[in-house]
């Protein structure tokens, strides 16, 4: 699969910014007056980037195949090439929902300087009372047609609440 490694070298672009919209869609977060509290830096929690030499990329690609079968592995090498290093996201979701992009050190400071993890969220929805958790995205792997798009999506909503998970979406127009 002849993957273009200088696609993955800059910031995410703007059909990465439609997957994540669809993505937000699909998770319900695009409604008016609601606030999407997103990691402003790329990410998957999961996922160890050490796990992964591009060397040798078959045991990552077969990791992501064997969880979602229809997963190519040219759209699973795209991945992995994207999300060697984190990038910076900025608003260009393009949702109905106002979306804050927050640095990871902020949540941190916000949950470190609390009494407890409960006392944090609480905090938390002070700041951002119309927001329900703290959202992560990675980069976007595409197959070379774009027909085939694979992230991670993950959150956190509370001291014993949240889900870290693997995304596959299929263009159909």
């Amino acid at each position: 699969a002849g993957v273009d490694i200088c696609r993955a070298q800059g910031a995410p672009d703007a059909d990465e910014y439609v997957v994540y919209a669809a993505l937000f869609k699909a998770k319900g977060h695009d409604r008016q007056g609601a606030q999407v509290v997103i990691d402003d830096m790329t990410g998957i929690e999961d996922f160890s980037r050490e796990s992964y030499d591009p060397r040798t990329p078959d045991p990552a690609i077969n990791r992501l195949t064997k969880s979602l079968p229809q997963l190519t592995k040219e759209t699973a090498l795209d991945f992995l090439v994207r999300n060697r290093t984190s990038w910076t996201l900025k608003n260009e979701f393009n949702l109905s929902a106002e979306i804050i992009l927050v640095k990871s050190y902020e949540t941190r400071r916000l949950f470190d300087e609390a009494a407890s993890l409960d006392d944090g969220w609480k905090q938390f929805h002070a700041k951002y009372p119309k927001a329900s958790s703290i959202d992560t995205v990675s980069r976007v792997g595409f197959n070379n047609g774009k027909t085939q798009a694979h992230v991670y999506y993950g959150y956190v909503c509370g001291p014993l609440c949240g889900q870290g998970q693997f995304v596959l979406l299929t263009k159909t127009r």
